[in-house]
């Protein structure tokens, strides 16, 4: 038998607490409001040890969810304080947003059905209370379905939100009751009229307010070309001054383009922020042109309903209306976005080459890697990765499918290879392409994308048109100027895109830190594309640890080298260079009759090991000297 007198004392805790609303709950100094929980906390622990086990499952669940519910909402309230305590770390944040909204609409908690009938005569406002009582369903919808909320939470708004929804039912059949429901479709026509009226006077605004901003944009952007050949005399500069070290030549004063550097790069940034202010309206007014579109859709939905036909025709039109302004405000968007990209990228060649240059001349060694080099790592690693992804049969995980596909052979257009072709001696530049596709609807339709697995040759190409050689490490935008278009097609897809990048002078410190940081993916990547970084000449890879779909894919991309191999020429060179202090890479090779990717491999392997220092001789080649 329930003792209910004890019961409704336990739960007078509960009560005092729900008389309070947030804001005063919030204003409460934190002597008081400790005291309230720890009174709750006290009258919970006497539910559970002395009344709990002699009531229903139902009931039982029920008191525990107001005591969750009570406890909830001081957390919320603690924690608006400069320096919250321990109670808001009970619960998690989206638990803690719940409060918010549930206050937003407590009138409904303490005014009567009746009563809700008058103020629905006496403010006129019967349109907007039914909105109220539709956003109220969405909220309920979305809080149980939230799998970041406690099912005792869900419990005690499920029953408060419905009897909050009963009520507003009641009230609206009153008050059709008492004035007739003429009295209210009059009420409701009149206020979609004006709704669709302040959207077309919304709708217009915005399309003035786009013409200008780009007008103000095109403005700023003249002085685009004349930054752009700047940038390209400046890399220039850069790219003689990078070949004469080379070859042995000493540095130019570098101090002096630094204000030439840092010029660009702010004019670059100013142009970038003009665009990222332009986005962000556009943005901010696509999601008011959403929010009117939802509004005015909910609207047509009661007249669909109806015989309203002439309401429904304008609902509709202007539906069509706000659709095409949005979509030219996103087509803008992806432009200026695109732009900005393009803007950045700029920047951080500028800045990331002279500091490339910098380090370089402070000692740093660099890499030469001719054009006949570079072609056969390109080859060398894309022969590789092919082999991989014919070895049937294939299993590929897709995280955004949630599902494993298994490739039993490559239909036909299904592997496909692009290049910048220009020389067979120089590197191309390839993409390698393999793409897992399904068709739309099980057995019909056109065949949509869902996974594609990509290894990339990233070469410099200009370098080795005009120097025969490279020795500049791939960094960062020359990451994202591979990456950005990989991106934009990937989430308009919405499948996943696998890459590996591979350059034969390597990646650039600055890179490879970025790529292993905990914010690299959130500043640059997209969670459709996954990747790593492959230098094709030491074997070394580069890709974020924390990332756990690119470690599915990496043994496609991991370059091999024969073991035997690279042991003998290292026993070779280790030998050669106690004896004679250096060591030629093209007579290693012709001597040890091993691959020249395999000695290329050894001599930066010694280089890093600090066993060795390679060096670039004019009419020699490369050569690897004994450390002093």
């Amino acid at each position: 038998m329930v003792d209910n007198d004890r019961l409704n004392k336990i739960l007078e805790q509960v009560k005092i607490i729900f008389t309070y609303d947030l804001e005063k709950l919030s204003h409460e100094d934190d002597v008081k409001r400790i005291q309230l929980w720890n009174d709750l906390k006290n009258s919970e622990s006497i539910f559970d040890r002395e009344l709990c086990m002699d009531l229903s499952p139902d009931l039982r669940a029920e008191i525990t969810s107001q005591f969750s519910f009570a406890e909830l909402r001081l957390a919320v309230a603690e924690q608006a304080e400069v320096e919250p305590t321990s109670i808001s770390n009970i619960f998690n944040a989206t638990e803690l947003s719940i409060v918010p909204g549930y206050d937003k609409y407590n009138i409904f908690d303490i005014t009567s059905a009746n009563e809700l009938a008058e103020r629905m005569q006496r403010k006129n406002d019967i349109y907007h209370l039914a909105l109220q009582y539709v956003k109220e369903y969405s909220a309920l919808d979305a809080i149980l379905d939230s799998p970041q909320i406690r099912v005792d939470l869900k419990i005690f708004l499920k029953k408060r939100y419905q009897e909050r929804l009963n009520k507003v039912n009641e009230g609206l059949q009153i008050y059709i009751g008492r004035y007739g429901l003429g009295h209210a479709v009059k009420q409701i026509e009149k206020s979609v009229l004006e709704i669709i009226k302040q959207s077309e006077k919304q709708r217009v605004a915005i399309i003035e307010e786009n013409k200008r901003n780009v007008d103000e944009l095109s403005v700023k952007l003249k002085s685009l070309p004349e930054i752009l050949q700047k940038t390209d005399r400046f890399n220039d500069n850069l790219n003689k001054m990078e070949s004469q070290v080379s070859t042995g030549a000493s540095f130019q004063d570098l101090k002096s383009l630094e204000p030439i550097k840092n010029g660009l790069a702010d004019n670059y940034m100013s142009l970038e922020k003009e665009i990222a202010d332009k986005i962000s309206i556009i943005e901010q007014r696509n999601r008011e042109l959403a929010q009117k579109e939802s509004e005015l859709e909910k609207n047509g939905q009661a007249y669909s309903q109806s015989e309203q036909e002439e309401k429904q025709r304008l609902i509709n039109n202007e539906l069509k209306e706000i659709l095409v302004v949005k979509d030219e405000l996103g087509t803008r968007s992806a432009t200026l976005n695109s732009e900005k990209d393009n803007l950045e990228i700029k920047r951080l060649e500028i800045t990331d080459r002279l500091r490339q240059l910098n380090e370089i001349a402070e000692g740093k060694s660099i890499r030469y890697i001719s054009c006949q080099d570079a072609r056969l790592c390109e080859m060398n690693f894309l022969a590789r990765f092919d082999t991989k992804m014919q070895a049937y049969p294939l299993k590929f995980y897709s995280p955004i499918e949630r599902k494993e596909f298994v490739i039993r052979s490559w239909p036909e257009g299904a592997h496909v290879s692009i290049s910048d072709q220009n020389s067979p001696d120089s590197p191309w530049n390839v993409q390698d392409r393999y793409v897992v596709s399904e068709k739309k609807h099980g057995m019909f339709g056109e065949k949509v994308n869902k996974i594609i697995i990509e290894a990339i040759t990233l070469n410099h190409l200009d370098e080795f048109d005009k120097y025969k050689f490279d020795s500049r490490s791939a960094n960062l935008a020359d990451f994202l100027n591979t990456v950005n278009r990989i991106i934009d097609k990937a989430e308009v897809g919405k499948y996943l895109h696998i890459i590996g990048i591979a350059s034969p002078t390597g990646w650039d410190e600055k890179v490879q830190s970025e790529v292993k940081s905990t914010t690299f993916a959130h500043n640059y990547m997209s969670r459709f594309v996954s990747f790593c970084l492959i230098d094709s000449v030491t074997g070394e890879m580069i890709f974020n640890p924390a990332d756990e779909r690119i470690a599915k894919y990496i043994e496609y991309f991991i370059p091999e080298f024969n073991r035997e191999k690279i042991e003998k020429v290292r026993q070779y060179i280790m030998r050669r260079l106690a004896v004679k202090d250096y060591v030629v890479l093209d007579e290693a090779v012709n001597e040890t009759k091993e691959p020249k990717a395999a000695v290329n491999k050894v001599f930066y392997d010694l280089h890093h090991e600090g066993k060795g220092k390679i060096k670039y001789i004019k009419e020699v080649g490369l050569v690897i000297q004994t450390v002093k």
